[in-house]
């Protein structure tokens, strides 16, 4: 149904149909990989399927409310506010399951900055919430975590080389 109000027809293979079509089948993977790894008693899996899906229901979402209910938002600020929220409640409820939804988001945002082939306006945010993110990981201990905050910044930098060359 979302397809169907927030797509477009102008040919762009970045917006319009095809990037909710794109959203709602990373949506769809990750709750089956999620299904998939609760049976099989995988912890790790099941929570980045999670977070993924979770990822994926935000963008359709803000998709959604941006081209059907003309509600204009940055989505570059939007996907930082979140993954902000979502580091502060990750310290509050000590849960490792947040800090993957904000790294998710950061991987996500920086792919929407690639993508447009611009270094962002909010490039400053990236490093700041990025240390939180560390801290809060070395903090909880968790290995996983840690490897994928310190993914999530390497693919920052490497991005952001690629756009500065």
């Amino acid at each position: 149904m979302i397809a169907r109000f927030a797509g477009s027809q102008d040919g762009n293979l970045i917006s319009g149909e095809n990037l909710v079509m794109t959203g709602a089948g990373f949506g769809l993977l990750s709750l089956w990989l999620a299904s998939f790894a609760r049976r099989r008693h995988a912890k790790i899996s099941h929570s980045l399927g999670i977070a993924g899906a979770c990822v994926s229901a935000a963008g359709l979402a803000w998709l959604y409310f941006n081209q059907q209910a003309s509600i204009t938002a940055s989505p570059e600020l939007l996907v930082m506010g979140v993954a902000a929220v979502s580091l502060v409640f990750a310290k509050l409820w000590r849960t490792p399951f947040l800090l993957h939804i904000s790294a998710f988001l950061m991987i996500g945002w920086t792919s929407y900055v690639f993508l447009n082939a611009q270094i962002s306006d909010f490039v400053w945010m990236f490093p700041a919430l990025w240390a939180v993110q560390m801290f809060l990981a070395m903090d909880s201990r968790i290995k996983r975590t840690a490897a994928l905050s310190v993914f999530t910044g390497l693919y920052w930098i490497g991005v952001n080389l690629l756009l500065l060359a």
